[in-house]
């Protein structure tokens, strides 16, 4: 039966916090990234060619592709600074590194001592979104080395051309910049270290706006957008709510925050604002997610719940409540506490919050990109899943841009682009009767803001049919909701085996675009058709199709991808029957275990609730917190 008037809502992310402001994993490895394969953003802009012309005429390199004038800065003759600078374009002068340490008697350099989040102050543009993405990256050397390539700096073989790599529609771009930089008075205007002369930070902001089309294109984002370019993860948008479970959202925070996770988050839209501004937070804001910590002792149950975050501006503008620096808590603790929680009074826009109480009942919504599937959350044993990851473009367009089928109904909604997934246990007898699979589906924008709302819906299918159609159809069995007109949207779904359909959509039809789907699977349940070596990975056979053909088509009323996971051969009618029977026993099995896994959920949650027993308030925390850090 189709649902489609009452059940399919579209939330317009300007309205929420999509425009946040006016005016491959540090010691876990990356399942989802192969081997690196980089293609130019611009075609005729190579680094090593463009070093090399530089190195034979002498001359420092200036781009032709993002020139160092006005155009790059906005559409108005007035530059308007995030925190209220207002500068006419004239009052802006480019200046390379060596020049704006002149002054200072500093030579530049990339980097300045040990590199940190605290290398990423905000500037005079809102780009905070960007910012809290980046603080992430800054503390993560395996991705921070693989978007800020090695062997770049100001000695002898400098040329002002820098690399960085970013993560685009399914593939890594790499994007040249020279390294004139907008100053005014001889100060950098947008994002800058905390040391003057060190410039990874404002050279990787260049390039990234140069990606986008112009520095003035930064302003206002979702963090995850910025994550998902860094690191090619999964991004995940989860929502505090009054049904929100704490035990069950610190848990796998703290799950996710070990397995290297870019985390962050903004305030909630609730009767609790006013109050988070009186006591130092900032709407309209992303912050950073830098720690997710608990204080407790082996001794006896009992958790204190911390969270630490890091505001962009990188100054005194910090939470003043429980836990925040000038709290007297601090002094309770002995300093080998202090050292494991990397405790610092500085003004520099980093603070501790209790989560329960002060975290949960002023941040509304957690932004979180995975550098794997396995980090995804609700997951228990996430650390030892491998998975595969397949990429497939496709396109709405001309019927096939069908929309969410509120228009049109059933008939309408078919027409849009179907995805064939075919998932099969290989092991009866395994543990796991389900499979995690995280799909992906991200839009393919060139100019940031110009988003449709998307989501997509995934079904289940009879065995033998290759296509979604009115004879067939079912209520989904998974699908993201609302569709926003954001660039990526996620699910994480744990499936029986089975056939199944993947209907991506845009909330309206006649919305036309492309798209890249990316599905991951738990690499055990994967079964490929062909002969394919054990050596060999998805990805690389897709680079063998030059023309993409498999990947990507025009979509017509009856054109559907398989991704070939599972392909069963022609049997004969015996051997069909035989294979029914086992079906029949593997379901009951499946279903089985299905049952025990959904009240092994619940029995998670009570054993946390048991084992965490969270302080209720500040009496009772500072209670528990004297018994913690008495000795025995």
């Amino acid at each position: 039966m189709w649902g489609g008037l009452s059940e399919v809502d579209e939330v317009d992310a300007t309205r929420s916090h999509f425009y946040r402001q006016q005016s491959e994993l540090s010691s876990v490895p990356s399942d989802c990234s192969s081997d690196l394969k980089v293609q130019n953003l611009i075609s005729d802009q190579d680094y090593l060619t463009l070093v090399g012309e530089c190195l034979d005429t002498g001359k420092l390199w200036e781009d032709p592709a993002f020139p160092a004038d006005a155009s790059v800065l906005g559409d108005e003759e007035v530059v308007t600074g995030y925190f209220g600078r207002v500068a006419t374009r004239d009052e802006i002068e480019w200046l390379r590194p060596a020049e704006i340490c002149a002054s200072m008697g500093l030579d530049p350099a990339m980097v300045v001592g040990e590199r940190d989040r605290f290398d990423v102050n905000q500037g005079e543009i809102g780009n905070c979104w960007f910012l809290a993405a980046l603080a992430n990256l800054a503390d993560d050397d395996i991705c921070f080395n693989r978007v800020v390539p090695s062997g770049q700096d100001f000695g002898p073989d400098y040329c002002g051309v820098f690399r960085f790599r970013f993560f685009r529609f399914g593939e890594w771009v790499e994007v040249c910049v020279d390294d004139r930089l907008p100053t005014r008075h001889g100060r950098l205007i947008y994002l800058r270290a905390k040391d003057p002369n060190e410039f990874w930070s404002p050279l990787l902001e260049k390039a990234y706006a140069k990606m986008y089309g112009s520095y003035f294109s930064l302003s206002g984002g979702l963090s995850i957008e910025a994550a998902v370019d860094f690191t090619g993860g999964i991004p995940e948008v989860i929502s505090v709510t009054h049904d929100t479970e704490p035990e069950i959202l610190f848990y796998n925070l703290e799950k996710a925050f070990q397995a290297g996770a870019f985390m962050s988050c903004s305030l909630g839209k609730n009767r609790h604002q006013d109050e988070a501004v009186s006591l130092g937070l900032q709407g309209q804001h992303a912050y950073t997610i830098t720690k997710v910590v608990k204080l407790q002792s082996r001794r006896f149950r009992g958790a204190i719940p911390l969270i630490r975050l890091r505001n962009p501006h990188g100054n005194g503008a910090e939470w003043k409540g429980d836990w925040s620096d000038e709290d007297s808590y601090w002094n309770s603790l002995p300093s080998y506490m202090k050292r494991n929680l990397g405790l610092t009074f500085d003004s520099d826009g980093e603070f501790y919050m209790c989560f329960n109480r002060d975290f949960l009942k002023f941040f509304g919504e957690l932004e979180i990109v995975h550098l794997c599937p396995a980090s995804m959350l609700f997951q228990s044993a996430a650390e030892e899943m491998k998975h595969e990851v397949f990429h497939f473009h496709g396109e709405w367009s001309d019927e096939s841009a069908a929309g969410c089928g509120n228009d049109g109904g059933l008939d309408s909604f078919l027409r849009n682009p179907q995805f064939l997934v075919a998932l099969a246990d290989p092991d009866l007898e395994d543990e796991n009767a389900t499979s995690t699979v995280v799909i992906s589906l991200s839009q393919k924008v060139t100019e940031r803001k110009t988003e449709h709302s998307i989501g997509f819906r995934v079904f289940t299918l009879p065995e033998g049919e290759s296509r979604l159609s009115g004879d067939n159809y079912s209520q989904p069995i998974g699908r993201t909701n609302p569709y926003i007109n954001v660039r990526e949207v996620s699910l994480r779904l744990d499936l029986l085996p089975g056939l199944f359909c993947i209907v991506p959509t845009t909330f309206n039809p006649g919305e036309e675009g492309d798209f890249l789907l990316r599905v991951f699977v738990e690499r055990d349940w994967v079964t490929r058709s062909g002969d394919v070596g054990e050596e060999e990975d998805f990805e690389e056979i897709e680079e063998e199709d030059e023309d993409d053909s498999e990947q990507r088509q025009e979509w017509g009323e009856n054109t559907t991808i398989n991704i070939p996971i599972q392909r069963e051969e022609e049997v004969d009618a015996e051997e069909g029957k035989k294979k029914k029977r086992r079906r029949q026993r593997m379901q009951e099995f499946v279903l089985g275990r299905l049952k025990k896994r959904i009240s092994q959920a619940g029995a998670l949650l009570a054993r946390l609730r048991q084992a965490y027993r969270f302080p209720r308030d500040r009496n009772e925390e500072k209670y528990l917190l004297q018994k913690i850090v008495s000795r025995p």
